[in-house]
């Protein structure tokens, strides 16, 4: 009887295009959920991606934890513990492509890498608003996404894609499919100390063979709750793999397959940790979307991004500096 009542409410959920959470799910067979998906097709789709029905309403991942003892920082005696976080699949245990070091710094480097952000947003500010004053071009480093309620600093080099921005701002008399192509520009500083030092963790964590591996940082500044990340794949003609980043004053959810900003559209979540390292690569890097959704962000938080360049991007960028 239950089965048969949950059945009843899963029909009537899914013919109103609700949401129908997993414990429903966890009682109805899969051959009447079937009825309710676009197609056979979506339905082979759903399971290839997430396993087992029920699983179509929660992220269908789990993960392996292992521990790692590094060495302490500045020569202090003895070992800290990192936990190795390791995403896989639901429906066959293969690799998502998100591999974690969770608690990869203490909580004096974090507070540190904390005021070493406000201070270097404070800086880019100032420096904006002085250039404007002035009725000059603001320095490029700083991008402000109001929709987004969103700060970035770039800082190494600074890209574009599915933007109408240029070397200096503007579109230079390039068409609607011409500004879509990802660029990357050598006009922003390069990577501060502490930012650096942030690389030399992942190296000796593993996240990266070397601390060279890394050419670029990107601040992404959530400044209210509620900040969000649109919905995006970085483009493998600028971007090396894999792609790491760092949490820092509050925990967030990476969200995958996410083909709008709210909770309903999205396959997979990957929780973030402050203080975690995050690895990205293989199929959550190349294979589908990932976003930060409305909502996720529940207060001041900032995402650390280092990358590592493709040559040729960064040589076409050094070309455009050197002509203008």
């Amino acid at each position: 009887l239950a089965a048969a009542a949950a059945a009843a409410a899963a029909a009537t959920a899914a013919a109103a295009g609700l949401w129908v959470t997993e414990e429903v799910l966890r009682v109805v067979p899969f051959e009447v959920i079937r009825r309710y998906f676009y197609s056979a097709r979506h339905a082979s789709l759903v399971l290839g991606a997430v396993g087992h029905a029920t699983q179509m309403a929660t992220p269908g991942l789990y993960h392996e934890d292992t521990p790692l003892h590094i060495p302490c920082s500045d020569g202090e005696p003895g070992a800290r513990t990192v936990t190795k976080r390791v995403w896989r699949f639901c429906s066959n245990g293969l690799y998502f492509g998100i591999t974690q070091y969770v608690d990869a710094f203490t909580e004096e480097e974090i507070l540190e890498v904390e005021g070493a952000v406000n201070d270097k947003l404070e800086r880019e500010k100032r420096a904006r608003a002085v250039a404007v004053s002035a009725d000059r071009t603001p320095p490029m480093s700083l991008s402000v996404t109001e929709a987004n309620n969103r700060y970035k600093i770039f800082c190494g080099y600074r890209y574009t894609y599915n933007e109408k921005e240029g070397a200096k701002g503007g579109k230079q008399h390039k068409t609607r499919a011409e500004r879509e192509i990802p660029e990357l520009f050598d006009d922003v500083d390069p990577m501060p100390n502490w930012l650096l030092r942030l690389g030399e963790r992942a190296e000796k964590v593993g996240a990266v063979q070397s601390k060279d591996f890394f050419d670029m940082g990107v601040l992404n500044i959530y400044t209210t709750p509620g900040a969000s990340l649109s919905v995006h794949v970085d483009p493998k003609s600028l971007f090396k793999r894999p792609i790491v980043s760092t949490r820092f004053f509050g925990d967030g959810v990476l969200s995958f397959g996410a083909k709008g900003q709210y909770a309903g559209q999205r396959i997979h979540t990957i929780p973030q940790p402050r203080g975690a390292i995050t690895v990205m690569e293989r199929y959550a890097a190349d294979m589908v979307t990932h976003a930060v959704v409305v909502g996720d962000n529940k207060g001041k938080a900032c995402s650390v991004m280092l990358r590592g360049c493709v040559q040729k991007a960064m040589d076409d960028a050094k070309k455009k500096k050197q002509g203008e």
